[in-house]
């Protein structure tokens, strides 16, 4: 016990002084505890000052904390800026490639543009007004449609959007390729899901007659309404002007396919976003689209853009999905799909200026705005002065001279002679007509013919009174030489054609029964197949069957 003693002591010794008095002052105050040794005194003070050094250090953390989530942020912010600017930047370099003799700019919204804060490639709705509004076209790149991206389900797939607004009923027309126009015989109500799935129907071949499908209030369906109510027209758009309530409301569907397309056609302002598919453009400033450049006139849009007509002085652009085109009024344009797209939009159906329509008219070679001009003073020629009427005629007669396959304004000036009573000239325009139509290959230009041959068949049924044709012998010629157009579109077609020459036909004098009831035996099987799609009239359904069966009672 004693050398255990003595060997701690001498361990003591041998410490440092400084550890010798720190342990000597712990062991008083081990002992002592009631005694405050001289190392406390005043230890509330130096409490408060270690306390205020670690709230200092905790302050200091977080500021560094928070310093560096900010600087996060901000390299975060740069680096999607730079990306969003790569992207741009790529898609400028682009245009060349994609869009050609055109404007590209991404949308500024109106307070950005107020503030100053627009962008060199961006484009705010002011400017727009002052540089844009009826004297250019202008593609506005991603951005415009900003609000549809943030609805569930957009961008959409194709399968997605019919999951959403498949059922949908829309009116189906079948492409012809005079004018832009759509033939209103060929009509045919139709979800969009039937639509665009259906692999043997004319859309299949000829797409489908997309652009101005009706969203009339009296049309809507609920599933409509939804689709209506989900792609409101953008804010940027609102604030050009550019969704006033009078414009028409466009849902534009179309099917990718070197025979489908809207050819040359003019109207008002007009602007259309893709939510789906890859839209092609073909834009003409008003007075520049002359026969030559025009072509064929029956030639469906791809079939041009890839012929190598002349394409000098014409915008080409190539439209994607969330992008908004904008077409100022009375700037000839043609569109064709290279995929299966969906878009909405809205357009003034008439120039508003058609003052400026008659000077280009009347001023240049503008094949289509002369058209547009004739069409505009031969709609009522009833106020129309005589020397106007006149000078439409003529110009009518010299543009059809010029070009063989203008079957629009052989119809045109037939409708406006017709008004006019001289039967001889139109009997011969019908004629031209008909010429026409049988010179087409059905294979591409099956649409066009079926409503060329209404078209001649017209002038022939009893209730035009124009041509003393009692059996129906003509208006049957006109409208068979259509059959096997219609029958190449599909079956719903092929049962319209043969549904409208069993109905002319028995409004005829002299009812030709074996005729009559052969049509009938052939419609019959497509009517049963159609269902409650059948084009057939439901006044019509009973007489149908019964002369089918070779009954022609006095109702009939």
């Amino acid at each position: 016990m004693a050398a255990a003693s003595t060997s701690m002591s001498t361990a003591a010794a041998s410490l440092p002084s400084t550890v010798r008095m720190r342990t000597a002052h712990a062991d008083s105050r081990h002992v002592h505890p009631d005694v405050r040794h001289p190392d406390d005194l005043g230890g509330s003070q130096a409490s408060k000052q270690r306390l205020k050094q670690r709230e200092r250090r905790l302050l200091l953390v977080k500021v560094l904390i928070a310093s560096c989530v900010l600087m996060c942020l901000v390299i975060a912010g740069a680096y999607s800026s730079a990306m969003r600017h790569s992207r741009y930047a790529h898609d400028e370099a682009a245009d060349s490639n994609r869009c050609r003799g055109m404007d590209v700019r991404r949308p500024c919204s109106a307070a950005k543009e107020k503030a100053g804060m627009c962008e060199k490639n961006e484009v705010g709705p002011k400017e727009f007004q002052t540089a844009y509004r009826g004297r250019k076209p202008l593609l506005l790149l991603q951005g415009a449609v900003e609000e549809w991206r943030k609805r569930d389900g957009w961008p959409f797939k194709l399968d997605d959007f019919l999951t959403h607004y498949g059922d949908a009923v829309v009116k189906q027309r079948a492409a012809s390729f005079f004018q832009g126009s759509r033939s209103r015989v060929t009509e045919r109500p139709r979800t969009l899901r039937a639509l665009l799935q259906d692999k043997e129907e004319a859309v299949a071949r000829y797409g489908v007659v997309f652009d101005s499908i009706g969203l009339e209030s009296d049309d809507l369906n609920v599933k409509q309404a939804r689709m209506r109510a989900a792609f409101p027209c953008p804010q940027w758009v609102v604030d050009a002007t550019l969704c006033p309530d009078e414009w028409d409301e466009i849902l534009s569907v179309g099917v990718g396919s070197p025979l489908a397309g809207v050819p040359f056609h003019v109207h008002g302002d007009a602007w259309l976003a893709l939510i789906l598919g890859t839209k092609i453009w073909h834009i003409v400033e008003p007075g520049k689209l002359t026969a030559a450049v025009r072509g064929n006139w029956q030639q469906p849009p791809a079939r041009w853009n890839a012929g190598g007509n002349n394409d000098d002085g014409i915008a080409i652009c190539e439209q994607h999905a969330g992008e908004l085109m904008y077409v100022p009024e009375s700037w000839s344009h043609q569109t064709f799909n290279a995929e299966t797209t969906i878009g909405f939009g809205r357009q003034i159906g008439w120039p508003a200026n058609q003052s400026f329509v008659e000077h280009v008219a009347t001023t240049t070679e503008d094949v289509l705005l002369k058209y547009q001009w004739v069409r505009m003073v031969t709609t009522q020629p009833s106020i129309v002065r005589d020397e106007t009427l006149n000078s439409a005629i003529a110009m009518l007669e010299s543009m059809n001279a010029d070009m063989p396959t203008f079957f629009a304004g052989r119809s045109r000036l037939a409708q406006v002679l017709h008004r006019l009573g001289e039967t001889d000239r139109i009997r011969a325009l019908v004629d031209e007509m008909r010429d026409i139509a049988a010179s087409l290959d059905v294979a591409e230009y099956a649409p066009s013919i079926v409503n060329i041959a209404m078209q001649a068949a017209f002038y022939f049924n009893p209730r035009s009174g124009l041509f003393g044709d009692e059996d129906g012998e003509e208006l049957e010629s006109a409208l068979r030489l259509a059959q096997p157009a219609a029958d190449r579109m599909g079956k719903w077609h092929s049962a319209h054609l043969l549904s409208v020459r069993l109905t002319s036909l028995m409004k005829v004098k002299r009812v030709n029964r074996v005729l009559c009831t052969r049509l009938a035996r052939d419609l019959v099987p497509l009517h049963d197949s159609l269902g409650s799609e059948s084009p057939v009239p439901e006044f019509f359904v009973d007489t149908l069957y019964k002369v089918s069966n070779g009954i022609f009672s006095p109702d009939s």
